[in-house]
């Protein structure tokens, strides 16, 4: 017994997905993972943590922060500058 008929799909359609031709459901993947005795990370490698360390690197926090830094200062000048006017606006008008 082949993956597929274990999973319950047909061998061509498990072909075509495994070719790239079709994407897995979540929940033939999850039968996938259950089938090898493994989670989703490890079926797909996934290492969210090590990853999104990588891609933060220190010149990219400090460009961002100079970036946030900036608008919060535009931000803080738009303010100042706008006068908020509390006009009363009757409900209805006296005929």
């Amino acid at each position: 017994m082949d993956l597929a008929e274990i999973i319950g799909i047909s061998t061509q359609s498990y072909y075509l997905k495994e070719n790239g031709k079709r994407e897995f459901t979540i929940s033939v993947t999850f039968k996938i993972a259950r089938v090898l005795g493994c989670t989703l990370n490890d079926l797909f490698n996934v290492n969210l943590k090590s990853k999104h360390e990588e891609n933060l690197k220190t010149p990219d926090i400090e460009r961002t922060t100079k970036l946030i830094d900036d608008i919060v200062g535009l931000l803080n000048e738009l303010k100042d500058g706008i006068r908020i006017i509390n006009l009363p606006i009757p409900l209805h008008t006296p005929i």
